[in-house]
């Protein structure tokens, strides 16, 4: 009967360590893929973690007071740039953008006017290429014309 808990508790002494393996092996695989530069074939639905919005400064028309439920709308984000990067990625979900324009974060003239995005569907993201690399710690200001109903 001892012999039996003995092979038992080896058994499950195994496994733990098996277990342990993939487990380290698992979080050291997402570790790696957190370092890497964000791309969208591996996506998890996550945004890269090389800009962080400062500030949000948002407008929208609407005449919903005469039963008509589109609007326009216009957002400039004031973001600080963490890693170096030539685009930024943001969530985007049934909105029509109609223009993406860099300016000056300081006094808000404009630098750069349309700039090339394209929307990923599959996961809700738009990608806004800025043209150049922008370095860390310097700041944009992105302005985002869009629409929607």
């Amino acid at each position: 009967m001892w012999q039996k808990l003995i092979l038992v508790n080896i058994l499950v002494a195994i496994g733990a360590v098996i277990a342990d393996d993939v487990i380290s092996s698992k979080f050291e695989a997402f570790r790696a893929s957190a370092r890497n530069r964000f791309v969208v074939a591996n996506s998890t639905y996550r945004l890269p973690n090389d800009s962080y919005p400062l500030r949000y400064d948002l407008h929208l028309t609407t005449d919903i007071d005469q039963g008509m439920f589109n609007f326009t709308g216009e957002v400039k984000i004031h973001i600080e740039i963490l890693t170096s990067t030539s685009e930024i990625v943001l969530n985007y979900k049934l909105l029509d953008v109609t223009a993406i324009n860099l300016l000056n974060p300081i006094n808000s003239q404009l630098e750069r006017p349309f700039l090339s995005f394209s929307n990923l569907s599959t996961h809700e993201f738009l990608v806004i290429d800025l043209g150049s690399v922008k370095n860390q710690g310097d700041e944009i200001l992105l302005q985002i014309m869009y629409k929607g109903e």
